[in-house]
């Protein structure tokens, strides 16, 4: 068994983490998160 796809989130996380550093408001981190991962519009639909 390998830990690759898990790593591989993991520093996609990581990388949206540093990116966002600065934000103060949870709103706007979940935002930039979301257009980093492209999965805004799939967020905006479920609303």
């Amino acid at each position: 068994m390998s830990n690759g796809p898990i790593e591989a989130i993991n520093g996609r996380l990581e990388h949206v983490r540093g990116v966002t550093l600065g934000f103060r408001n949870l709103r706007h981190f979940t935002l930039r998160s979301l257009i980093h991962s492209d999965q805004l519009q799939e967020w905006i639909d479920a609303l």
